[in-house]
Protein backbone atom coordinates (compact mmCIF):
# COMPACT_ATOMS: atom_id res chain seq x y z
CA UNK A 1 0.00 0.00 0.00
CA UNK A 2 1.35 3.31 -1.18
CA UNK A 3 0.58 5.03 2.05
CA UNK A 4 2.67 6.43 4.96
CA UNK A 5 1.63 3.62 7.65
CA UNK A 6 1.26 3.90 11.59
CA UNK A 7 1.26 -0.21 11.84
CA UNK A 8 -0.10 -1.23 15.03
CA UNK A 9 1.21 -5.19 14.58
CA UNK A 10 0.05 -7.33 17.42
CA UNK A 11 -0.72 -11.02 17.51
CA UNK A 12 -2.29 -12.51 21.13
CA UNK A 13 -2.02 -10.90 24.42
CA UNK A 14 -0.44 -12.36 27.38
CA UNK A 15 1.94 -11.62 30.55
CA UNK A 16 5.33 -13.04 30.28
CA UNK A 17 6.85 -16.03 28.03
CA UNK A 18 6.68 -19.03 30.45
CA UNK A 19 5.42 -21.56 28.53
CA UNK A 20 6.39 -25.19 27.77
CA UNK A 21 7.52 -26.04 24.51
CA UNK A 22 7.04 -27.06 21.51
CA UNK A 23 3.52 -25.55 20.78
CA UNK A 24 0.47 -27.53 19.21
CA UNK A 25 -3.24 -26.48 18.68
CA UNK A 26 -6.16 -27.50 20.44
CA UNK A 27 -9.23 -26.30 18.33
CA UNK A 28 -9.25 -22.50 18.26
CA UNK A 29 -5.95 -22.11 20.63
CA UNK A 30 -2.32 -22.51 20.47
CA UNK A 31 -1.43 -24.98 23.35
CA UNK A 32 1.72 -25.62 25.08
CA UNK A 33 3.24 -28.73 25.68
CA UNK A 34 1.64 -29.12 28.97
CA UNK A 35 -1.99 -28.24 27.76
CA UNK A 36 -1.67 -24.39 28.30
CA UNK A 37 -2.95 -22.30 26.38
CA UNK A 38 -0.74 -19.91 24.96
CA UNK A 39 -0.98 -16.12 24.89
CA UNK A 40 1.57 -13.92 23.15
CA UNK A 41 2.16 -10.60 22.70
CA UNK A 42 4.42 -9.79 19.76
CA UNK A 43 5.69 -7.18 17.26
CA UNK A 44 7.29 -7.29 14.14
CA UNK A 45 10.91 -7.10 13.22
CA UNK A 46 11.43 -6.26 9.05
CA UNK A 47 14.18 -8.18 7.87
CA UNK A 48 12.82 -8.47 4.22
CA UNK A 49 14.00 -5.96 2.38
CA UNK A 50 16.65 -5.08 -0.30
CA UNK A 51 19.33 -5.28 2.37
CA UNK A 52 18.87 -8.81 3.04
CA UNK A 53 19.11 -7.73 6.68
CA UNK A 54 16.83 -6.84 9.97
CA UNK A 55 15.88 -4.08 9.99
CA UNK A 56 17.31 -1.05 12.67
CA UNK A 57 20.84 -2.25 13.09
CA UNK A 58 22.81 1.11 11.66
CA UNK A 59 20.65 2.81 14.34
CA UNK A 60 20.72 0.52 17.42
CA UNK A 61 22.61 -2.99 18.31
CA UNK A 62 20.87 -6.04 18.30
CA UNK A 63 21.16 -6.97 22.07
CA UNK A 64 19.42 -2.94 22.46
CA UNK A 65 17.17 -3.48 20.16
CA UNK A 66 16.06 -6.88 21.62
CA UNK A 67 16.03 -5.18 25.29
CA UNK A 68 13.54 -2.27 23.45
CA UNK A 69 11.31 -5.30 22.30
CA UNK A 70 11.66 -6.51 26.06
CA UNK A 71 11.33 -3.81 28.04
CA UNK A 72 7.85 -3.14 25.64
CA UNK A 73 6.68 -6.29 27.30
CA UNK A 74 6.56 -8.07 24.28
CA UNK A 75 6.89 -11.80 24.37
CA UNK A 76 7.50 -12.43 20.61
CA UNK A 77 8.99 -11.59 17.00
CA UNK A 78 7.55 -11.86 13.79
CA UNK A 79 10.92 -11.82 12.13
CA UNK A 80 10.21 -11.22 8.38
CA UNK A 81 12.95 -12.05 5.59
CA UNK A 82 13.15 -12.96 1.78
CA UNK A 83 13.84 -16.10 -0.62
CA UNK A 84 16.70 -13.87 -1.71
CA UNK A 85 18.49 -13.89 1.38
CA UNK A 86 18.50 -18.01 1.09
CA UNK A 87 19.81 -17.49 -2.16
CA UNK A 88 22.87 -14.89 -1.45
CA UNK A 89 23.40 -16.21 2.11
CA UNK A 90 27.14 -15.68 1.40
CA UNK A 91 27.35 -12.06 0.77
CA UNK A 92 27.86 -10.25 3.90
CA UNK A 93 26.55 -7.41 5.30
CA UNK A 94 29.53 -4.74 4.22
CA UNK A 95 28.95 -6.58 0.52
CA UNK A 96 24.76 -5.55 0.98
CA UNK A 97 24.93 -2.10 1.94
CA UNK A 98 28.05 -1.12 -0.65
CA UNK A 99 25.88 -2.47 -3.41
CA UNK A 100 23.01 -0.39 -2.62
CA UNK A 101 24.98 2.81 -1.80
CA UNK A 102 23.86 2.96 2.07
CA UNK A 103 26.79 4.77 2.90
CA UNK A 104 25.20 6.29 6.29
CA UNK A 105 23.80 3.45 7.00
CA UNK A 106 26.69 1.57 6.67
CA UNK A 107 28.73 4.11 8.41
CA UNK A 108 25.96 3.37 11.26
CA UNK A 109 26.07 -0.49 10.76
CA UNK A 110 29.76 -0.14 11.99
CA UNK A 111 29.52 2.02 14.76
CA UNK A 112 26.63 -0.06 16.12
CA UNK A 113 27.36 -4.03 15.19
CA UNK A 114 31.03 -3.29 13.99
CA UNK A 115 31.61 -7.05 14.87
CA UNK A 116 29.16 -7.99 12.18
CA UNK A 117 30.02 -6.07 9.58
CA UNK A 118 31.83 -9.07 8.05
CA UNK A 119 29.03 -11.86 8.67
CA UNK A 120 27.10 -12.64 5.93
CA UNK A 121 23.47 -11.75 5.99
CA UNK A 122 22.55 -15.57 6.97
CA UNK A 123 25.00 -15.64 9.88
CA UNK A 124 23.21 -11.82 10.72
CA UNK A 125 20.06 -13.48 10.81
CA UNK A 126 21.71 -16.37 12.53
CA UNK A 127 22.97 -13.67 15.78
CA UNK A 128 19.01 -11.88 15.55
CA UNK A 129 17.51 -15.50 16.50
CA UNK A 130 20.67 -16.43 19.00
CA UNK A 131 19.62 -12.69 20.95
CA UNK A 132 16.08 -13.36 20.81
CA UNK A 133 16.49 -16.49 22.16
CA UNK A 134 19.10 -15.00 24.79
CA UNK A 135 16.40 -12.75 26.12
CA UNK A 136 13.35 -15.44 25.94
CA UNK A 137 11.42 -14.04 22.92
CA UNK A 138 9.61 -16.20 20.81
CA UNK A 139 9.57 -15.83 17.33
CA UNK A 140 7.55 -16.18 14.18
CA UNK A 141 9.65 -16.66 10.97
CA UNK A 142 7.63 -15.00 8.36
CA UNK A 143 8.83 -15.48 4.54
CA UNK A 144 7.42 -12.52 3.63
CA UNK A 145 8.47 -12.23 0.01
CA UNK A 146 10.73 -13.88 -2.41
CA UNK A 147 12.06 -10.67 -4.35
CA UNK A 148 13.80 -8.33 -1.95
CA UNK A 149 11.63 -5.43 -1.13
CA UNK A 150 8.81 -3.20 -0.29
CA UNK A 151 5.41 -5.62 -0.01
CA UNK A 152 3.01 -5.48 -1.68
CA UNK A 153 1.22 -4.67 -4.40
CA UNK A 154 -1.10 -6.67 -7.17
CA UNK A 155 2.12 -6.03 -10.24
CA UNK A 156 5.15 -6.17 -8.01
CA UNK A 157 5.80 -10.41 -9.58
CA UNK A 158 5.90 -11.08 -5.56
CA UNK A 159 2.44 -12.07 -5.20
CA UNK A 160 1.40 -15.44 -6.12
CA UNK A 161 3.39 -19.11 -6.99
CA UNK A 162 4.80 -18.36 -10.39
CA UNK A 163 4.85 -15.23 -10.41
CA UNK A 164 7.88 -13.03 -12.25
CA UNK A 165 9.89 -13.28 -8.99
CA UNK A 166 8.19 -16.12 -6.84
CA UNK A 167 9.73 -19.11 -8.16
CA UNK A 168 7.93 -22.40 -6.38
CA UNK A 169 11.15 -24.47 -6.24
CA UNK A 170 13.17 -20.95 -4.92
CA UNK A 171 10.50 -20.61 -2.37
CA UNK A 172 10.52 -23.98 -1.65
CA UNK A 173 14.35 -24.52 -1.06
CA UNK A 174 14.44 -20.95 0.55
CA UNK A 175 11.61 -22.75 3.12
CA UNK A 176 13.85 -25.55 3.42
CA UNK A 177 16.87 -23.21 4.45
CA UNK A 178 15.88 -21.38 6.88
CA UNK A 179 13.88 -24.11 8.61
CA UNK A 180 17.20 -25.75 9.17
CA UNK A 181 17.63 -22.88 11.33
CA UNK A 182 15.12 -23.25 13.56
CA UNK A 183 16.15 -27.07 14.44
CA UNK A 184 18.86 -26.45 17.35
CA UNK A 185 16.66 -23.31 18.51
CA UNK A 186 13.48 -24.13 19.96
CA UNK A 187 12.14 -20.40 20.80
CA UNK A 188 11.10 -20.11 17.09
CA UNK A 189 7.96 -21.75 17.82
CA UNK A 190 6.75 -20.81 13.79
CA UNK A 191 7.11 -20.27 10.30
CA UNK A 192 4.97 -19.00 7.58
CA UNK A 193 4.02 -20.28 4.52
CA UNK A 194 3.37 -16.73 2.92
CA UNK A 195 2.86 -13.43 3.43
CA UNK A 196 -0.14 -11.68 1.82
CA UNK A 197 -0.58 -13.78 -1.32
CA UNK A 198 -2.43 -11.27 -3.93
CA UNK A 199 -2.43 -10.56 -7.21
CA UNK A 200 -4.66 -11.23 -10.81
CA UNK A 201 -2.64 -14.77 -11.10
CA UNK A 202 -4.26 -16.11 -7.61
CA UNK A 203 -6.35 -18.81 -7.64
CA UNK A 204 -7.94 -21.68 -5.32
CA UNK A 205 -6.31 -24.63 -6.69
CA UNK A 206 -2.83 -23.37 -6.89
CA UNK A 207 -3.28 -22.24 -3.26
CA UNK A 208 -4.20 -25.32 -2.40
CA UNK A 209 -1.46 -27.34 -4.17
CA UNK A 210 1.45 -25.14 -3.20
CA UNK A 211 0.23 -24.87 0.07
CA UNK A 212 0.27 -28.57 1.10
CA UNK A 213 3.83 -28.63 -0.94
CA UNK A 214 5.10 -25.87 1.44
CA UNK A 215 3.90 -28.09 4.39
CA UNK A 216 4.98 -31.42 3.59
CA UNK A 217 8.48 -30.65 1.97
CA UNK A 218 9.57 -27.88 3.47
CA UNK A 219 8.35 -26.68 7.03
CA UNK A 220 7.38 -30.15 8.69
CA UNK A 221 9.90 -32.40 6.69
CA UNK A 222 12.36 -30.03 8.07
CA UNK A 223 11.13 -29.72 11.70
CA UNK A 224 7.81 -30.68 12.61
CA UNK A 225 8.17 -29.21 16.39
CA UNK A 226 6.99 -25.94 14.13
CA UNK A 227 3.88 -24.44 13.89
CA UNK A 228 2.65 -23.71 10.35
CA UNK A 229 0.98 -20.63 9.49
CA UNK A 230 -1.37 -20.05 6.84
CA UNK A 231 -2.29 -17.02 5.00
CA UNK A 232 -5.06 -17.16 2.56
CA UNK A 233 -5.76 -15.11 -0.46
CA UNK A 234 -6.64 -11.00 -1.32
CA UNK A 235 -3.44 -9.51 1.02
CA UNK A 236 -4.33 -12.01 3.87
CA UNK A 237 -8.18 -10.94 3.96
CA UNK A 238 -9.65 -13.91 3.15
CA UNK A 239 -9.57 -17.39 4.08
CA UNK A 240 -13.66 -17.89 3.32
CA UNK A 241 -13.07 -20.71 1.03
CA UNK A 242 -11.57 -23.27 3.45
CA UNK A 243 -14.73 -23.25 5.41
CA UNK A 244 -15.53 -26.10 2.37
CA UNK A 245 -12.10 -27.89 2.24
CA UNK A 246 -9.76 -27.14 5.44
CA UNK A 247 -5.88 -27.64 5.01
CA UNK A 248 -6.11 -30.01 8.09
CA UNK A 249 -8.03 -32.25 5.93
CA UNK A 250 -4.82 -32.44 3.14
CA UNK A 251 -2.22 -33.47 5.19
CA UNK A 252 -1.07 -36.51 8.24
CA UNK A 253 -3.17 -36.13 11.37
CA UNK A 254 0.43 -35.61 12.78
CA UNK A 255 0.73 -32.22 10.94
CA UNK A 256 -2.94 -31.13 11.27
CA UNK A 257 -2.34 -30.03 15.33
CA UNK A 258 0.46 -27.51 14.10
CA UNK A 259 -2.23 -25.93 11.34
CA UNK A 260 -2.67 -22.20 12.36
CA UNK A 261 -4.36 -19.50 9.97
CA UNK A 262 -3.48 -16.12 9.75
CA UNK A 263 -5.31 -12.92 9.15
CA UNK A 264 -4.53 -9.48 8.08
CA UNK A 265 -6.97 -6.40 8.81
CA UNK A 266 -6.01 -2.56 8.36
CA UNK A 267 -8.41 0.52 8.06
CA UNK A 268 -8.46 0.14 4.25
CA UNK A 269 -9.28 -3.42 4.12
CA UNK A 270 -12.46 -4.31 2.55
CA UNK A 271 -14.35 -5.70 5.32
CA UNK A 272 -17.12 -2.71 4.95
CA UNK A 273 -17.17 1.06 6.46
CA UNK A 274 -15.45 1.70 9.90
CA UNK A 275 -18.57 3.44 11.01
CA UNK A 276 -20.46 0.22 10.49
CA UNK A 277 -18.58 -1.87 13.07
CA UNK A 278 -21.13 -4.80 13.01
CA UNK A 279 -20.93 -4.66 9.27
CA UNK A 280 -17.45 -4.96 9.44
CA UNK A 281 -17.60 -7.96 12.16
CA UNK A 282 -20.02 -9.49 9.72
CA UNK A 283 -17.88 -9.42 7.13
CA UNK A 284 -14.52 -10.96 8.87
CA UNK A 285 -16.75 -13.65 10.52
CA UNK A 286 -17.32 -14.42 7.08
CA UNK A 287 -13.96 -14.09 5.71
CA UNK A 288 -12.25 -16.16 8.73
CA UNK A 289 -13.82 -15.37 12.28
CA UNK A 290 -15.40 -18.57 11.34
CA UNK A 291 -12.73 -20.63 11.64
CA UNK A 292 -12.47 -19.69 15.30
CA UNK A 293 -15.88 -21.90 15.99
CA UNK A 294 -15.78 -24.59 17.85
CA UNK A 295 -15.85 -28.22 16.89
CA UNK A 296 -15.22 -27.76 12.68
CA UNK A 297 -12.94 -29.59 10.59
CA UNK A 298 -11.95 -26.34 9.96
CA UNK A 299 -11.59 -25.05 13.56
CA UNK A 300 -7.81 -23.74 14.52
CA UNK A 301 -6.10 -20.72 15.84
CA UNK A 302 -6.45 -17.57 13.70
CA UNK A 303 -3.37 -15.03 14.20
CA UNK A 304 -4.06 -11.31 13.42
CA UNK A 305 -0.02 -11.06 12.48
CA UNK A 306 -0.89 -7.46 11.10
CA UNK A 307 -3.41 -4.69 11.88
CA UNK A 308 -2.71 -1.26 11.56
CA UNK A 309 -4.15 2.54 9.86
CA UNK A 310 -2.64 5.33 7.93
CA UNK A 311 -1.20 8.07 9.54
CA UNK A 312 -2.10 10.73 6.88
CA UNK A 313 -5.73 10.24 7.57
CA UNK A 314 -6.44 10.53 11.42
CA UNK A 315 -10.24 10.75 10.39
CA UNK A 316 -11.73 7.62 11.44
CA UNK A 317 -8.45 5.52 13.04
CA UNK A 318 -10.97 5.75 16.65
CA UNK A 319 -13.76 4.08 14.71
CA UNK A 320 -10.77 1.38 13.94
CA UNK A 321 -9.05 0.29 16.57
CA UNK A 322 -12.46 0.17 18.22
CA UNK A 323 -13.47 -1.67 16.18
CA UNK A 324 -10.67 -4.15 16.36
CA UNK A 325 -10.63 -4.29 19.76
CA UNK A 326 -14.72 -5.25 19.82
CA UNK A 327 -14.20 -7.94 17.67
CA UNK A 328 -10.75 -9.38 19.61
Amino acid sequence: MMFRVFVVKFLFLTNIYSYELPFSTLGNSIIDANGAVVRMRCVNWPGSMETLMPEGLQHNSIDNIVLIIKQMNMTCVRLTYSIDVTRSSNLTVYQSLSRLNLTFALQGFMNNNPSLINSTVSNLFDTVLDTLGKYNILVLFDNHVSKAMWCCSDFDGNGFWGDRYFDVEQWIDGLKFMANKTIDRPYVIAMSLRNELRGVRQNQPDWYHNVVRGILEAISFVNPRLLIVISGLNYDLNLSFIRSLPVQNLVPISIRKKIVYEAHWYSWSYYGLLSDCNHVKVSIENAWGFILESNYSYTAPVWLTEFGTNVDQFQGDDEFIDCVKGFL
